[in-house]
């Protein structure tokens, strides 16, 4: 038998998982959404931000960066990051499928829900991610004084966006 945990008192002995049965010949299996709904369907843009928002934190914290997230979510950034020498106010966006106007992309807002862009009194590093292709992007706020939005083409060969030079800059820390 484990030790048991001094801090918590509490010994965990065994992680049981079930596995659901294929569905009988002729039926069609319905599609889950989960208990909070498809994360796909647009009613889910708060959800879809807070996975992008644990996707940072879970990629910044195997970088080595310390991390804190405020209180509520009526503050302009996400959270903070502490490089050892300073404090960042960084604000997570993140964009799921390429856009549907024409020249697709993907579209990523650098501004507030009130439509205002961000300001560098407000944030230190606005960060977009490209879900579906796993590419990050650090930017400054001078990257994008007075924009609303970006479009963002990360994959090769496809039109270029003006804002590759920020794709995977961690340096910004």
């Amino acid at each position: 038998m484990a030790e048991p945990n001094r801090e918590f008192g509490a010994v965990i002995d065994c992680i049981m998982a079930v596995a659901e049965d294929f569905p009988e010949k002729g039926r069609k299996r319905k599609k889950s959404a989960g208990p909070y709904g498809d994360i796909q369907d647009r009613r889910c843009q708060k959800r879809r931000g807070e996975i992008a928002e644990a996707l940072f934190l879970a990629k910044a914290a195997t970088m080595g960066f310390g991390l804190a997230t405020p209180w509520g979510d009526s503050l302009k950034y996400d959270m903070i990051v502490d490089t050892g020498g300073r404090l960042f106010r960084v604000q997570v966006k993140s964009a799921h499928k390429v856009s549907a106007s024409k020249g697709g992309g993907y579209h990523v807002r650098a501004c507030s829900h009130k439509r205002r862009p961000y300001r560098a009194s407000e944030i230190d590093v606005l960060v977009a991610y490209v879900v579906p292709l796993d590419a990050w992007y650090l930017f400054p706020p001078r990257a994008f004084v007075r924009m609303k939005s970006m479009r963002l083409f990360p994959k090769p060969g496809k039109k270029k966006s003006k804002f590759e030079a920020y794709r995977e800059a961690w340096g910004v820390f």
